[in-house]
Parts: structure tokens; sequence; C-alpha cells
């Protein structure tokens, strides 16, 4: 294990994908990133008082994106739990297959540390939120996998699992996919969250048209798996 630079992994690595991360390094670099910058500050500039002006930061030093890292394993690699938001590194990478005895968490559903696995990805249990994930080949979950809100990603050939469950959850790439108990919110085959999951980790309203509405509580589902509590009916 060692810190690299997640820039020159990506340079490095045959067939690394293109993260987020890296394409928001690259664009603040270019030409383009970088008179988009001193636009932006030019017009901020503009909206301020001499005795503002004088403390302003240049556009490199206001708009400065530092180079990306990652904690790097270049071989297969066994852990017990994986808790992304842990990671004070970018990204973390393994230039192998990335077994995992218990859960993966990606619990943030904001931007999160970024999950690149170059060969196949097992798991007891996966949740996923706000981090960009790249898997090369497969993802077996033994037991649930989750996926929720809009602004994380998850990319792999094949996805198994038991349970499949994802709700407002764009990023969902995987174009095979199959789950003993489907529910992912995409799918028009997929099963009601309701006949599924304990009651107690749905939520529901009523809307104006009188219909009911229900989607899954991800925190007390998290809180259950986390505790190894069961969370299917």
């Amino acid at each position: 294990m060692t810190t690299k630079s997640l820039i020159k992994l990506s340079e490095e690595i045959p067939d690394f994908p293109t993260l987020r991360l890296i394409e928001e390094y690259k664009y603040s670099n270019s030409p383009q990133g970088k008179k988009e910058q001193e636009d932006m500050l030019g017009e901020l500039k503009g909206l301020l008082s001499e005795a503002y002006l004088e403390t302003m930061p240049t556009s490199e030093q206001a708009f400065q994106v530092p180079e990306p890292t990652a904690l790097y394993y270049d071989h297969d690699l066994v852990l017990e739990q994986l808790d992304l938001s842990s990671i004070s590194e970018n990204s973390m990478v393994v230039n192998g297959n990335l077994s995992v005895d218990h859960l993966i968490i990606d619990a943030e559903i904001d931007i999160n540390t970024s999950l690149v696995v170059m060969g196949n990805l097992e798991a007891e249990n996966f949740i996923c939120s706000g981090s960009d994930i790249y898997v090369a080949k497969t993802i077996h979950v033994a037991n649930s996998f989750i996926a929720h809100y809009n602004h994380g990603r998850i990319r792999a050939q094949k996805l198994f699992a038991h349970l499949l469950l994802t709700h407002d959850y764009w990023g969902f790439e995987i174009p095979e996919y199959k789950a003993n108990k489907n529910c992912h919110w995409q799918d028009q085959k997929a099963f009601p969250y309701s006949e599924v999951i304990q009651p107690e980790l749905i939520e529901s309203m009523t809307d104006n048209e009188g219909k009911v509405q229900q989607w899954p509580n991800f925190e007390k589902i998290c809180n259950y798996i986390e505790a190894d509590k069961g969370i299917l009916r």
C-alpha cells in the first residue's frame, strides 16, 4: 500500500477509468478552464468594494485544484470492512481483486472518496451513495447491495446480489445485473419496497392526487446493516 498521484495512476494502468476527480483536475488546468476561472473572478471583483479588492486572491489562488491522490494497492486485497469516508486520500485504487468480508459502505450522499477496482469485487454487503465507483469486472454481493441518492455513480460489467435495492440513484451503470430480490427503482419489473424490506425501513406520504408514495429510509437501512440486523421482511 502506498499513496500515489491519481493522475499518474490513470496514465500508468491500462484501461483505467476516467473519474470525475480526474476530469475536474484536467479541466481546471486547461486553457479553457483557466480562462473560465479568470472570467468568474473578474465578475466577482466588479461586485466588490475597493477595500475588499485589496485582499482578493489571484485566479490561480482562488480556483487552484490540488492534484488528487490515491491510496494504492498493486495486488489483490482482502479486508474485513471498508468505509470510504474514513480514507483521507481522494481515491482508493486496487490493481487486482477486492474482497471485503462484511461491509463496504459509502454513506456520504455528497461527493465522497472514489473507489477503483481493476478486477472483481466481492462483499457480504455493499452500500453506495455519493462516491464514484468503478469495478472492471464483476461485483458479487452475498446479501444486500444498496444504492441511494443522485450524486454517486457505480460502473461494472455485472452485478450479482441477493438483494438489489436502489432509490433516486441515477448513476447505476451496470448493464447486466441479477438479484433474488430486485428493488432497482429504474426497473419496471422490480418489487415494491413494501414487499421486500421491513416496514420500519420505509417512509411514505400521500401526494396531491391521493396516491401513496414510498421510499426506503437510507439512514435506518445503513444502521441496520452495520449492526448486522436483517432488513428483509
